[in-house]
């Protein structure tokens, strides 16, 4: 199964018959409850390693809707993840979907390095893959809400996310991509840890 690439920039579109489809806007809903479900879950374990295993269980299933082929589905990602949706959830103050799905997906990819083995090439495929995405997103709510009193956690969420990533991207030996998420985290003038210098990379590697 392949992702489903969704375009941020047609979210937006009014005329997109998705919008006012029944199937998708029940698509939608179950997308947007389990989320929220769980991220409330994730929120109620005091650490990384008191996540269950159920949890985890969980959390792959809802990979799989990134990769649905129902029409259904893909629709229903969009009108989750569209702007109209994050600009209701921040002005509640809440959270929008992308954010919440980055970190549910951040804590299983920390998982799967953590445990290794032949998984980590399916996390790479299935949950980075769908991460990247949501990560754009993340990025694009930055960019548009910059002041928001939730701007620091989607950015906390985005940072957390990349430097997993780049533990993952390490751990299978794709210096490309590793390097290039080093680029993200350090690029805005921060100081790079010696280890993380191109120069570095390259003899480590």
């Amino acid at each position: 199964m392949a992702l489903f690439l969704f375009d941020p920039d047609t979210f937006d579109d009014q005329n997109d018959p998705c919008l006012v489809d029944v199937k998708a806007c029940k698509a939608a809903s179950d997308i947007v409850s389990n989320v929220g479900s769980l991220f409330t879950e994730l929120n109620k374990f005091e650490s990384r390693e008191a996540v269950t295993s159920l949890f985890y269980e969980r959390a792959e299933d809802f990979v799989d809707v990134f990769f649905s082929e129902s029409e259904a589905n893909k629709a229903g990602i969009k009108i989750a993840l569209s702007d109209e949706m994050v600009l209701c959830l921040l002005e509640k103050n809440k959270l929008p979907i992308a954010c919440r799905a980055l970190m549910i997906l951040d804590t299983l990819i920390h998982h799967h390095c953590l445990v290794g083995g032949k998984k980590l090439i399916d996390c790479l495929n299935r949950i980075v893959k769908a991460g990247d995405k949501l990560y754009e997103l993340c990025q694009r709510i930055i960019t548009r809400h910059p002041d928001h009193a939730k701007a620091e956690t989607v950015k906390d969420s985005i940072s957390s996310f990349l430097n997993h990533e780049s533990n993952l991207l390490m751990q299978v030996g794709d210096k490309q991509r590793f390097a290039k998420r080093i680029h993200l985290m350090y690029g805005d003038g921060k100081v790079r840890p010696s280890m993380m210098h191109d120069e570095a990379i390259d003899t480590t590697w």
